[in-house]
């Protein structure tokens, strides 16, 4: 996305001549004040600085949401009271408790190192084919039906020849795994909701920020219309006013950068 915010504002103007004029004046009309107004909505795009600190909150937003998934995308081999636990720790700036923070995040690495240990014992009491191939399923950039079917069909087949010890933990493992990953997909739906609500609110406030300014302007101006003169289309940007006008577009970002505060990019606060 070049920019986070891209107006059209559809109109034009048309002009109808007279048609029926008597006879043609001894002297050039005199010419009257305009009333229509012109702006051009790329330069304020670039210029206004509220773009671009909307840019970069935007940025941060997603950024913390990504860590948040990241963080909670390691822990799968946690039980999923133990990843309910760690997901109400992850939301908190400064953790209420960071030793049992520090203690789950220990323990999803320790039970990940445990799986993959009998992983590794599942694959050996394969044959070698049998072995390769479930390597090449896991390593497969695409995850079909099919394959995950013949991928549980071989780790269960290895599985059966672990000790009763181990085939009991490699279970309780991968179950754990199976019920948190569901967890973490519901998670990562729920972030990005939040991302793209939070950017669809960023650019309704850009937006009231430009015609609050663009009103006082006119106001100021007289002008009863105000024009963009580009407007953006899928074969690219055509310019839409070709003669004629006001340019109040440095009026407008003027205003723009001096009434911006960075505080008004926050969410209202909840009563």
């Amino acid at each position: 996305m070049k920019h986070l915010l891209r107006f059209g504002m559809l109109a034009a103007l048309i002009a109808i001549p007279a048609l029926f004029a008597q006879s043609a004046p001894a002297k050039p009309a005199a010419p009257t004040a305009s009333v229509v107004g012109v702006i051009d909505v790329d330069t304020i795009d670039k210029d206004y600085k509220g773009f671009e600190a909307a840019q970069t909150y935007w940025g941060n937003f997603q950024q913390a949401r990504l860590a948040v998934y990241q963080e909670l995308s390691a822990a799968v081999f946690l039980t999923p009271a133990e990843f309910d636990e760690l997901k109400i720790f992850t939301q908190q700036k400064v953790k209420t408790n960071q030793a049992r923070y520090d203690e789950l995040t220990a323990l999803a690495k320790k039970n990940e190192a445990e799986f993959n240990a009998l992983m590794d014992k599942v694959k050996g009491n394969l044959s070698k084919e049998d072995s390769d191939r479930l390597n090449e399923l896991q390593s497969a950039p695409q995850y079909t039906r099919d394959t995950g079917a013949e991928m549980d069909e071989l780790i269960a087949r290895g599985v059966e020849k672990l000790s009763d010890e181990d085939k009991t933990r490699f279970n309780e493992i991968k179950k754990n795994q199976n019920e948190v990953n569901g967890a973490v997909a519901d998670l990562g739906e729920k972030l990005s909701t939040e991302i793209e609500d939070e950017k669809v609110r960023l650019i309704d406030l850009l937006t009231a920020q430009m015609q609050t300014a663009i009103e006082k302007v006119a106001k100021d101006n007289n002008l009863s219309i105000v024009l963009n003169r580009n407007l953006a289309t899928q074969q690219g940007s055509q310019q839409l006013v070709l003669w004629g006008g006001m340019d109040i577009t440095d009026k407008v970002l003027e205003q723009m950068n001096a009434t911006f505060k960075p505080e008004s990019l926050e969410p209202p606060k909840e009563k």
